[in-house]
């Protein structure tokens, strides 16, 4: 036992000690050169840089760069030698590892398929003879765009002949496979290329290293994705779209130096069957071509346009955000589609005929028919260093346009009514920007035309519209877009008491772009009312609705305002400004006001909502009473709203005031001052025994009630004011007449009694100034501290007006002077004269009884002063 110890340890020391003396003894440098110049990669040692050989504990050779034909260059390349052939003394590279491959000009004339000699020379000399490992592997075309990225490869042998390897092609997806070398000139391979959207199969067999023929198949489980991933620009087109059908794609596919032709294509599937070939060209002087056939293509059975906008599956990985690359590709493509079916839509003879030269892609033809409509496109794609520009015309015409948004999953935007529909348009897109010019819509109903801008920058889009619409009447439901989002607006004042009422406000919360309107009406007929020309500037995004610049003119009245809406709080907050306008209303009244109320508590929850509505109205009618520039700021506080900076000139005169309204229970309270009233104005609503010409007035004061009824807010009302006012003319009543008359020394007292009826019953006089506390209480209007003056006189009166019947009873004392007729003097030693009028009935029909004792007194004792007295 002893001695196969001691035999073991021997043996191992010799092993150690021979592998050491190899490691230590070999000319590594020598067996690198011999393996470059037998690996037909034509390298010398100009260049390579920096070369390093490390010898312990493992060797390998380490080198910062190796430059290939100038177009070449491999960055961090480790090369390390198999452990058998160091201890035969003849070493052998048993691995390579590249950290970085970068490929420039190489690729110019023709793309990754033409370049035979780099492919078949990487294949020829290191398949199956070495491992090779290589992080990255970039080729750029001539303006250095990448066209090919290669990660993570790696290329290890499986025994002689053999060897698989594994990796990934960028964002395209992971690649596998196996090479078979049957020897040193023929061999196979097979190579299979995955996403989570699709599987892509080739096998074939190879010459000098070079494909010959072969077979494929892809299998698209995602149309959408493949679409999106192959076709980035248009890619925003895809987001919301999801995949329903599994599609089959098989080919043959033969090689020679000058193309790579994929044919006997035939695409299979529920939703599709169509068949083709692809020739790809290797030489930069021709033209790559695709013709496809197909028989039908079915797309409500390929996609699901009424999918969840949340992508979780394959659809989320969407995120390469390169755009196609044109490059210096010369391309033919020529699709044909015997039937395309969308929606209750089938279209025929589908054209597809497009160039791709000098960096140019041209539509030719994009059009097709049905017995619902046409489509034709025509165009240019052009390219920058950022990204694909279409510069084109679409033309659209259909029998009935709600058929197209419901087939898109857009079924809300429709109506029920058939809406034929021509659209055109000049268009520029590119991935971020679409724009629209001479954008015309033409209906059975209307017609729209102007200009739109979409930009999808950052997480919001943006959209700007200039829109011209012909006549439109808001009555009829029968406008795909503008009669839903009517009703939808409608919708927001409707069901205010259900619990879910604040979910209406989702759409706005959830708008997923910000957009600017500005959108003309040539005519817009709502509810009874012709509005004539309307124009309105609109801003939407998410969470806030804006309307600038409202204006509507129906020939009589107008109205200037702008409407905020802002849905992203706990309650919506609508902010209404009118900054000019027009109105004749009739509701105005107590009945109508009552009413009013009545149905907003019953039908809405002002609780729900904010309001504040700002005002400026250059005239406003109610009836026969005119007020002009009015202005006042109105806020709630769930049913309390609070009116404030109240001005308006009413009655020639000048109105100042604030106040609230109290919904439930309904309760008034204001505070007002109306200075320098022109009491002509109200003349026309004043009892028929009292007008102006032309006097002036002012009150000011408070007034409050409260009721759920007319004759509770009558009998509830409660005011306070102080009013006064000159120049008012008086009729029936001639105070200063009979002063005058009973002056004259000669006058008769016989006629006295006559001449008191013919002063309360006859003429009118003018009141000069009249000054007055007012107050109402219970139903009775009560004038308190009344002074007045005439002409000749002046009274102290009292007075109550009962507001339910008009009742009147009134209490005066009229005093004044007697004059000599003709002078200004005053009968020597008497005081003044007093007369008391006592006033019942009604403010209509008032009658008058006169206490003219002392007159009559005075009268008595004048006949008897002799004349000449001294004046006073």
């Amino acid at each position: 036992m002893k001695k196969i110890i001691a035999i073991t340890i021997i043996f191992i020391s010799i092993l150690f000690f021979g592998v050491f003396a190899s490691i230590s003894l070999m000319d590594y440098q020598s067996s690198f050169k011999t393996f470059l110049s037998n690996s037909k990669f034509n390298i010398n040692e100009n260049q390579i840089t920096n070369l390093k050989i490390n010898k312990f504990p493992v060797p390998f050779v380490k080198i910062e760069n190796i430059k290939l034909e100038e177009d070449i260059i491999l960055h961090d390349i480790e090369i390390k030698f198999s452990l058998l052939s160091l201890i035969r003394f003849k070493p052998e590279i048993d691995s390579v590892k590249i950290a970085r491959i970068r490929v420039t000009k190489a690729m110019q004339n023709s793309g990754f398929i033409g370049q035979n000699d780099l492919i078949s020379t990487i294949i020829k000399n290191l398949g199956v003879k070495i491992d090779l490992k290589i992080d990255d592997l970039i080729i750029y075309d001539v303006d250095n765009n990448p066209i090919l990225v290669l990660k993570n490869f790696d290329l290890f042998k499986t025994d002689i002949s053999n060897s698989k390897f594994t990796g990934s092609f960028g964002d395209n997806g992971k690649i596998s496979g196996v090479y078979s070398k049957q020897d040193e000139d023929k061999g196979n391979f097979q190579l299979t290329l995955s996403k989570p959207y699709y599987k892509f199969t080739i096998s074939g067999d190879l010459d000098q290293a070079k494909l010959v023929s072969g077979k494929g198949e892809c299998e698209v489980h995602d149309v959408a994705g493949l679409v999106s991933d192959g076709f980035p620009d248009i890619r925003a087109m895809f987001s919301n779209i999801a995949s329903k059908d599994n599609i089959k794609i098989n080919f043959e596919v033969t090689s020679n130096d000058d193309y790579m032709q994929f044919k006997n294509i035939a695409i299979v599937g529920t939703s599709i069957d169509g068949k083709g070939v692809l020739t790809i060209s290797k030489l930069a002087d021709k033209q790559t071509e695709l013709s496809l056939n197909f028989s039908q293509i079915n797309l409500d059975s390929m996609f699901d346009v009424n999918a969840e906008d949340d992508k979780t599956g394959a659809q989320a990985q969407h995120h390469n955000s390169k755009k196609m690359n044109f490059g210096n590709n010369m391309l033919a493509i020529n699709i044909a589609v015997d039937s395309l079916t969308f929606g209750e839509v089938a279209y025929n003879e589908i054209k597809f005929s497009s160039a791709l030269k000098e960096g140019n892609f041209s539509i030719h033809d994009f059009s097709g028919h049905s017995n619902q409509g046409e489509f034709k496109v025509i165009g240019e794609i052009t390219q920058n260093s950022f990204r694909s520009i279409f510069d084109g015309k679409i033309y659209f015409k259909h029998k009935d346009i709600n058929k197209v948004f419901k087939g898109l999953g857009y079924s809300k935007i429709a109506v029920d009514k058939v809406t034929p529909l021509i659209f055109s348009t000049d268009i520029k897109a590119t991935l971020i920007d679409w724009y629209m010019q001479n954008f015309s819509i033409v209906t059975d109903n209307a017609n729209i035309r102007g200009d739109m801008a979409f930009k999808f920058i950052g997480s919001t889009p943006r959209v700007n519209m200039i829109l011209s619409i012909s006549s439109i009447d808001l009555n009829k439901q029968e406008y795909p877009i503008i009669s839903p989002l009517l009703s939808f607006v409608t919708d927001l004042t409707q069901g205010m008491k259900d619990k879910d009422y604040f979910n209406k406000f989702i759409p706005i919360r959830t708008l997923g772009y910000i957009g600017n309107f500005d959108i003309t009406f040539n005519d817009l007929f709502f509810d009874k009312l012709s509005l004539g020309k309307v124009n309105l500037l609109m801003n939407l995004s998410p969470g806030k609705a804006v309307i600038n610049n409202l204006y509507v003119n129906n020939g009589t009245d107008y109205l200037a305002t702008s409407i905020d809406l802002i849905a992203s709080g706990l309650k919506p907050t609508l902010n209404i400004v009118i900054n000019d306008g027009t109105l004749h209303l009739d509701f105005l009244g107590p009945r109508t006001m009552l009413a009013f109320r009545n149905t907003i508590l019953n039908q809405f929850d002002i609780d729900k909502i904010l309001l504040k509505l700002d005002c400026k109205l250059s005239k406003l009618f109610q009836k026969d009473i005119e007020i002009d520039n009015l202005q006042f700021s109105l806020v709630n506080d769930g049913t309390l709203f609070k009116i404030s900076d109240i001005e308006a000139k009413i009655f020639g005169g000048n109105l100042k005031g604030s106040g609230s309204i109290l919904l439930d229970p309904y309760t008034l309270n204001f505070v007002y001052a109306l200075n320098s009233i022109d009491l002509n104005s109200i003349s026309a609503n004043l009892p028929t025994w009292m007008y102006s010409t032309p006097g002036v007035g002012s009150i000011n004061g408070m007034f409050t009630t409260n009721g759920d009824s007319i004759e509770k807010l009558l009998y509830n009302l409660y005011a306070k004011s102080s009013v006064i006012a000159k120049d008012i003319k008086i009729n029936n009543f001639s105070i200063d007449n009979l002063i005058g008359i009973v002056s004259n020394e000669d006058y008769n007292t016989q006629n006295l009694e006559s001449d008191i009826k013919t002063a309360l019953l006859t003429g009118e006089n003018i009141i000069q100034s009249l000054n007055s506390d007012v107050e109402i209480s219970n139903g009775v209007l009560l004038f308190k501290n009344m002074n007045i003056k005439t002409k000749y006189a002046s009274a102290s009166i009292s007075a109550t007006v009962n507001i339910y019947d008009f009742g009147l009873n009134l209490s005066s004392m009229f005093s004044f002077y007697a004059y000599e007729k003709g002078s200004k003097r005053s009968y020597q030693g008497y005081n003044p004269i007093k007369m008391g009028l006592k006033v019942t009935g009604t403010v209509f029909s008032p009658q008058k009884v006169a206490d003219s004792n002392e007159l009559s007194q005075f009268l008595q004792s004048k006949r008897s002063t002799p004349k000449g007295g001294i004046s006073r």
